[in-house]
């Protein structure tokens, strides 16, 4: 077991920990006049402290600014407005901030992660496209055209890109020495002022570290398993997948999925981004889908899903579509307003639906997973 310091702690090596390391590290954002911010009232605030970095400013009449005000979190929105400004609406706007980099604003911290840098990046199908377009994620300091060296030919860049870059990111910002990669956080406790963070690395040796302070940078910690009777119990071979990774791997494995000879199908879970996923890797594989859905279709209407831009988006609205019956496909079958409520020995599925139960053979459960870490949290 090995012991250290650090001031601070970050639990998550993705871009909120890697930002948070960047600007610990000594990376600050200044407002650059000669572009300046559209709102004349926000520009010259802004002009009068442009010598000193946003950081160090006091920004609370953001709070109180007419565009800025009506937001629950202004400072997020008035970032936004200078790091990336016409993000919004795709449009391609200079950033309004400049960089600077002072070793001597530099505060000792450690960055804690379960995956390589980068964190849940490293998770998703290498082949999915991220659903932010690149210039959402720029991380403070060293853009995605800045690491291309260019603006990139598409908006939206598969997660495989975004991964590498977070990774170069880190490197080109010197943080790699801050970071801590292939780590599992098992406990946190507080003893008087300080924390100690506990867990494992990789090749099963303990560590533990003191902090002043330690910050979850670490997204949803939230378990979301399968919600009937345990299957490993009911059924060991049922194959539970919690991703499109883990489905196209099994689909590489199955060689029976989709034959004429099975009546068996895989069902999906659930009715946001990742659950589109997988139904659209299964139809293009001509893999037959029962996708559960607990909310309703009015529900589903209203969603941000619902929303997104059916040019730029066009796989996702043709699920979308699938899943409001405003589009057939002879392999997808939706339910709305429904439940699973058991899956019993013989892989045979009971779904609660608004038309009473109904009961469906399946080879495969795709259910969302969020889990990060588990995490004693004493204080």
């Amino acid at each position: 077991m090995s012991y250290s310091a650090a001031y601070f702690s970050f639990l998550g090596n993705g871009p909120a920990g890697l930002s948070l390391s960047a600007f610990l590290s000594g990376i600050l954002p200044f407002y650059n006049p000669d572009t300046p911010h559209p709102d004349p009232v926000i520009n010259e605030k802004l002009v009068e402290n442009a010598d000193q970095s946003l950081i160090d400013q006091d920004l609370d009449w953001c709070g109180t600014s007419e565009s800025l005000g009506e937001s629950t979190r202004p400072l997020s929105v008035l970032y936004d407005s200078l790091a990336r400004p016409g993000a919004d609406f795709g449009a391609q706007i200079s950033s309004r901030l400049a960089w600077q980099s002072d070793s001597s604003r530099h505060v000792s911290h450690l960055v804690l992660g379960e995956t390589s840098v980068g964190g849940s990046w490293n998770t998703y199908d290498p082949e999915m496209l991220a659903v932010s377009y690149a210039s959402w994620l720029d991380l403070p300091g060293f853009s995605i055209s800045d690491w291309l060296q260019g603006t990139p030919l598409i908006p939206r860049l598969p997660s495989v890109a975004i991964a590498h870059y977070m990774q170069c990111y880190a490197e080109e910002l010197g943080l790699s020495k801050s970071i801590m990669p292939h780590t599992k956080v098992t406990s946190i406790r507080k003893t008087g002022e300080v924390w100690t963070v506990s867990g494992v690395r990789a090749d099963g040796s303990g560590f533990s570290y003191t902090a002043k302070h330690v910050v979850l940078a670490c997204g949803k910690m939230k378990q979301k398993q399968l919600e009937v009777i345990p299957l490993a119990m009911r059924n060991p071979a049922l194959p539970v997948v919690y991703d499109t990774v883990g489905l196209k791997s099994h689909m590489m494995n199955d060689s029976t999925l989709g034959t004429s000879g099975s009546s068996a199908r895989v069902v999906v879970i659930g009715d946001g981004i990742s659950s589109a996923d997988a139904v659209r890797a299964c139809l293009e594989h001509e893999i037959p889908v029962l996708h559960v859905m607990r909310r309703t279709e009015r529900q589903l209407k209203s969603t941000l899903f619902s929303r997104l831009s059916p040019a730029q988006y066009s796989e996702y609205h043709s699920v979308y579509r699938l899943m409001i019956g405003k589009d057939e496909h002879p392999l997808y079958e939706g339910v709305l307003g429904s439940n699973v409520t058991d899956v019993d020995e013989k892989s045979v599925l009971t779904v609660s639906t608004p038309k009473g139960t109904r009961y469906v053979s399946l080879c495969v459960f795709v259910k969302q997973l969020r889990q990060l870490f588990f995490v004693a949290l004493t204080y």
